[in-house]
């Protein structure tokens, strides 16, 4: 829309009150106008020199600024980035779940309802989608390597959600737990959390570390760690021989002559309730 303004050159003579006052309204409508389309752009392109304060929503196509200070950044309408000023961290809100940025974390789906903080185990995989469930180290054909990590939310049955494989995963109940204790995998419960290593032959898996304990707002930090048992290494490779071991051990050396003219037979010999071994003329090595 044009403006319209009585200029002095043009009219050849002093300009009059009324003429004065027409032209500051018509400035002041000018400006205004500017200002509503500014503000109304959607596609056109806007570089903001300067600081700027724009209230209410609005949209641009294209911006360029030296910097932008904002509260929270939405983003596609679904998704925020905030600063957490408590931890000082980064962070992402999609819909109810709040996740640290610069953890690790994936979408999945559930097969059964779990949830915030359960133990999930990847149960199988929809075209590019895993499919969940909780860890249950009983199970029939239990691979400890399928042990994702922990749920960051709660998810329903056949709903999809967010599994945390490394980083801060906060608001858990971890007031039974103090500062610094390491979280394993519970063999006896499935999904559930446990502040005593199982033993062998049950897997011992750490799922994390708590660094805040509380009822409410506690926190773990979040690191899958597969500790294999020394039943899970290769024959050879291991630190420690279970009974089966020792006589399979025993008898392999005995075959190939590691331990020559040995004779060992079961029973009572001499007061001595077990096993003896004899030298090959007779002489009782154990036992009394």
């Amino acid at each position: 829309m044009a403006t319209t303004l009585t200029l002095r050159n043009e009219k050849g003579d002093t300009l009059n009150f009324d003429e004065l006052d027409s032209n500051f309204l018509a400035l002041d409508s000018s400006i205004a106008n500017e200002i509503a389309r500014i503000n109304g752009l959607s596609n056109d392109y806007v570089t903001l020199a300067t600081d700027q304060t724009i209230s209410g929503e609005k949209t641009f196509g294209r911006v360029h600024t030296d910097s932008v200070t904002t509260d929270e950044l939405t983003i596609g309408g679904n998704a925020k980035i905030v600063f957490n000023d408590d931890d000082k961290v980064l962070q992402t809100v999609q819909g109810d779940v709040t996740l640290d940025m610069g953890s690790n974390w994936f979408y999945a789906k559930a097969n059964t309802w779990l949830y915030k903080g359960e133990v999930l185990y990847l149960d199988s995989a929809e075209v590019e989608t895993p499919v969940v469930v909780r860890a249950d180290a009983s199970a029939v054909g239990f691979n400890r390597d399928r042990v994702l990590g922990l749920a960051a939310t709660d998810i329903s049955a056949g709903g999809y959600g967010y599994i945390m494989e490394e980083g801060n995963l906060s608001d858990l109940v971890t007031g039974d737990y103090t500062v610094g204790d390491i979280v394993y995998l519970d063999a006896e419960n499935p999904g559930a959390l446990t502040k005593t290593p199982p033993s062998p032959p049950d897997p011992v898996i750490e799922l994390g570390l708590v660094v805040r304990s509380n009822d409410s707002t506690g926190r773990i930090h979040v690191r899958v760690v597969h500790n294999y048992s020394t039943d899970d290494t290769v024959e050879g490779d291991n630190l420690y021989y279970t009974t089966a071991r020792v006589d399979s051990d025993i008898d392999a050396k005995v075959t190939k002559s590691y331990i020559d003219n040995l004779e060992v037979d079961a029973g009572s010999v001499d007061g001595f309730n077990g096993i003896g071994i004899y030298d090959s003329v007779g002489n009782l090595l154990n036992g009394a």
